[in-house]
């Protein structure tokens, strides 16, 4: 994540809800737990749909 991120905890979840759509590998391979949550949040899973497209 960026300083932005890191300035208040609803920027952080803003920051890493935005990587987990928009960049979903830099996300799962920085923390996986993180993506792994954000999955069953979301009830998403953006790495699939971005290897079947």
């Amino acid at each position: 994540m960026d300083d932005y991120a890191a300035s208040h905890p609803g920027e952080c979840f803003a920051v890493c809800c935005e990587t987990f759509f928009s960049a979903p590998e830099r996300l799962a391979d920085a923390y996986p737990d993180l993506y792994g949550l954000l999955c069953r949040y979301f009830n998403q899973q953006p790495l699939t749909r971005m290897h079947h497209a």
